[in-house]
């Protein structure tokens, strides 16, 4: 057995039973050979997948392979999402959703107006109101502890952002967010008003070209017409989201009056709410495949091929970034002087090339993806390779790079002036 040195790490080699080719030896990294790919899974066929993950990813995989060979076979990359039947009922069910709320508040309205004298009619109409107040159309709030940025604060930041907006065929956003993990997405508030989250761990582990491709992604929702970014269907869904859990009979308990409410009362509108989620989650997710390869069109287009391709590349160390990044809580919270995201974006990166490659077939195998919106991370990255854009159109200099840093940074600064941040289990996905 040879051995050499690589970025400080000792490497030997080993020759494959199976074809007798010489396999890189990476410390703890798992042994495979990269010319007959055996042992590229170990875990697979040491405890597979699970018959209920098997099948969800062979659904999910299914259906967005066949997107897939859709838009190559048609050459519709890049064009905005079809309305469908499904898109159309979704449209639908997010706007009876609205007239839900306002139905409800219109009836405690009459109720109080035409029956004041009657203590049934008045207190039923209380209770309507309030009810039509918790269950009104919901669109979060920006969280208060987390670092904002405008176009005052952050002019490179933003003009950046405008010149991949362009590029991609739309308007930039108004205000960016920073959150610590390994995520990145839009939304929208108001008509008007659109919200871009960066998680600083993803923004660490990529280059600058690569940072160009995830601004070109997320800004690519906007231009082909992704209902689940939307302000419509994207707050209906947070809408009956919210309606699920404040009707949740399980929270309700500790008295049988609390019990009697809870389960007698609010058990059948939760049904309702549950249900409704259900139903709008599969009617958008049939346009949510085919929004993410559009989206990712746009960002090889945008930034490279290569970039594009570094980026879906990176979704495969993202639970080394998750694992690390929750090992670096304080009891929970997030100390912003400490910088802990900088630490976990280093562990998604501390992998030799050979190992790097293995999660590349691993992901074939195990049909990887982020969640049920995200096509299988292979298909992602086939994409980028068929895509042939071999320049960036917008580009992200050094010291641009450089410039954007140190206005994150007096962000940064500012949230950890407010003390630390409580946190849940870190999440991670590029929508």
């Amino acid at each position: 057995m040879g051995t050499r040195r690589v970025e400080g790490e000792r490497v030997g080699s080993e020759q494959c039973p199976q074809c007798g080719a010489a396999m890189p030896v990476h410390g703890a990294h798992v042994v495979w050979c990269s010319a007959c790919d055996w042992n590229v899974a170990p875990e697979l066929f040491v405890f597979g997948l699970g018959r209920t993950a098997e099948r969800r990813a062979e659904v999910a995989g299914q259906r967005a392979e066949q997107v897939f060979q859709e838009l190559l076979r048609n050459g519709d990359f890049g064009r905005r999402s079809r309305w469908t039947a499904a898109r159309i009922a979704a449209y639908g069910l997010s706007c009876g959703v609205v007239g839900a709320s306002v139905a409800l508040a219109g009836a405690a309205v009459a109720l109080l107006v035409t029956g004041w004298w009657n203590p049934l009619s008045l207190s039923l109409g209380i209770a309507l109101l309030v009810f039509s107040a918790v269950l009104r159309p919901w669109v979060p709030p920006l969280h208060p502890e987390l670092p904002a940025l405008d176009r005052e604060s952050a002019p490179r930041l933003f003009a950046l952002i405008d010149a991949v907006a362009k590029e991609v065929g739309t308007r930039g956003v108004d205000v960016v967010t920073l959150e610590p993990g390994f995520n990145a997405y839009v939304t929208s508030r108001r008509p008007r008003q659109r919200i871009l989250c960066i998680g600083l761990t993803l923004w660490e582990t990529l280059t600058p070209h690569q940072r160009v491709a995830l601004l070109g992604h997320e800004l690519g929702h906007f231009t082909n017409g992704d209902t689940r970014h939307g302000l419509v269907v994207g707050n209906a869904l947070c809408t009956l989201a919210t309606w699920r859990h404040w009707l949740d009979p399980g929270r309700w308990h500790g008295g049988r009056l609390r019990y009697w409410f809870g389960h007698g009362v609010l058990r059948w509108p939760w049904y309702a709410a549950d249900g409704l989620l259900r139903l709008l989650n599969r009617l958008s997710l049939r346009d949510a495949t085919r929004a993410e390869f559009l989206a990712d069109q746009l960002a090889a287009r945008t930034a490279s091929s290569e970039a594009a391709y570094g980026l879906a590349e990176r979704l495969l160390h993202a639970d080394r970034a998750v694992e690390a990044l929750d090992g670096l809580l304080e009891d929970g919270a997030l100390d912003w002087r400490r910088k802990p995201w900088r630490e976990a974006a280093r562990a998604a990166l501390d992998l030799p090339d050979h190992e790097r490659e293995r999660l590349v077939r691993v992901s074939q195998l195990q049909w990887h993806y982020e969640d049920d919106t995200h096509p299988p991370t292979h298909l992602r990255l086939a994409l980028a390779q068929r895509c042939l854009y071999d320049e960036a159109r917008v580009e992200c200099g050094k010291q641009q790079a450089e410039a954007i840093e140190r206005e994150f940074a007096r962000a940064v600064s500012a949230a950890a002036s407010r003390g630390k941040l409580r946190m849940r289990r870190v999440k991670h996905s590029t929508r």
